[in-house]
């Protein structure tokens, strides 16, 4: 999928002004938001980047993420941690009197804690497993009525019960849209049958770009493109070159992919009937004693 979002990679919005740099943490002390506000399309969406989202802050690393646009321009952040050091995310008015500074078993920036903020306050982090590590994290879901290039945070230390602000890089230029394969997805080839088989995107036929199989490109030739979103018919001929098994087709966008498995079932060889290798087999060990016994009269005359 990487190669895929790389590849989907454009300006998903046109800005008036250039995005401020990311602001220090005394900057931030007394800023909700920073930098302009950020515009996308009512849709999901991926980074093409997970940590960027939370660049700058090492033991609060998000290793995965979804975006989900809304309607009314507000979103909600599917994001999961590298780890477990923080089991939950504040959004609210209390960061403005919040003290930043550094997590520490002293408390020496006299940071907040929950008699201040309480973890009910915030966003809970649900404890999961990271199938890609199988290393235990946690999974927040954060709503925002907006979207700007950062938005500050604050993180809840576990261990030291302590508050600390951080900071959320919503950058246009790092998300791309995730489309779906509404048809198609999941479909088997099977040799022995044949045919074409066809996939439906609800992505722009307008906007279409391309098709991957496996991560590479596939030749036009060997696909028809059409709208309605977007239709594409992937030919017999080209499917009976992979190999059997799961495969996966991607279908670029200029603002996105969709992306979706389908399998090929391949013809096994033909080895013949069983009852006739059987009679076969008998035949050859037959001959090969009769053969073996006149060997045997000959040495011994």
């Amino acid at each position: 999928m990487a190669k895929a979002i790389n590849d989907a990679v454009a300006a998903l919005v046109e800005k008036t002004a250039e995005p401020d740099p990311q602001p220090g943490t005394d900057e931030i002390t007394n800023e909700l938001n920073s930098g302009v506000e950020v515009t996308l399309d009512p849709g999901t969406y991926v980074p093409v980047d997970s940590e960027k989202i939370t660049e700058g802050n090492k033991m609060f690393r998000c290793i995965k993420a979804t975006l989900v646009v809304k309607e009314d321009g507000s979103a909600v952040l599917d994001m999961y941690l590298s780890g477990t050091g923080y089991n939950a995310i504040y959004i609210g008015d209390k960061l403005l009197h919040m003290p930043n500074g550094a997590v520490s078993k002293e408390n020496t920036d006299h940071l907040w804690t929950s008699e201040e903020v309480k973890v009910s306050e915030a966003v809970a982090g649900q404890a999961s497993i990271n199938p890609e590590n199988n290393k235990p994290n946690y999974h927040f879901e954060v709503p925002f009525e907006k979207l700007y290039t950062w938005v500050l945070v604050a993180g809840h230390s576990e261990t030291y019960d302590q508050w600390s602000h951080k900071k959320l890089n919503f950058s246009a230029d790092n998300f791309v849209r995730q489309y779906n394969f509404i048809e198609g997805a999941g479909a088997e080839w099977d040799e022995k049958k044949a045919g074409d088989l066809v996939f439906k995107a609800d992505g722009d036929f307008d906007k279409f770009t391309g098709l991957n199989i496996n991560g590479k490109t596939v030749d036009p030739k060997h696909y028809k493109a059409e709208a309605g979103s977007t239709v594409i018919t992937l030919s017999g001929e080209y499917i009976a070159t992979l190999s059997g098994g799961e495969q996966t087709i991607t279908a670029l966008f200029e603002d996105g992919f969709a992306e979706a498995s389908f399998s090929v079932k391949k013809v096994a060889p033909n080895t013949g009937d069983p009852v006739t290798n059987y009679w076969i087999m008998l035949v050859l060990s037959f001959s090969m004693l009769v053969s073996m016994y006149y060997i045997s009269k000959e040495r011994y005359e």
